[in-house]
This record gives structure tokens, sequence and C-alpha cells, in this order.
């Protein structure tokens, strides 16, 4: 998103600092997302060309 490059390409230390402080808190808290699936293993198996994993449903990501 526009918003996120601006604050890591933004050169005023004044305006950006926050941002960079805690960067590393706002990827792990943005980092974790839940899912459940339904694996169609005959998909998954990879015997027939690339392995592939199709996800039917819903992510959930909490934040907090």
């Amino acid at each position: 998103p526009q918003s996120l490059y601006n604050l890591l390409t933004q050169n005023n230390p004044d305006s950006d600092e926050p941002f960079v402080t805690y960067i590393r808190a706002y990827n792990q808290v943005l980092a974790f997302t839940s899912l459940c699936v339904n694996l169609d293993k005959e998909l998954a198996n990879a015997k027939k060309g690339v392995y592939t994993f199709r996800i039917q449903g819903a992510l959930y990501h909490q934040i907090g």
C-alpha cells in the first residue's frame, strides 16, 4: 500500500521515527494469520506435476 511505502521511504526522521522504531512489533502483529482448510490430498500429492495447496473458505486475522 502507498501509505506503508511512504513510511518506509520518506527521509524526514521526525515523522517516520515511530514507525521505524516499532517496525518489528507491527510485523509480528500483522504476520499472524490463522486458517482452517480441508486439504485435497489428491490435488496436493505432487505426483502429477507441481505441489498445489488450495484454500476454500476464509482466512482469519486477529490483531491484538
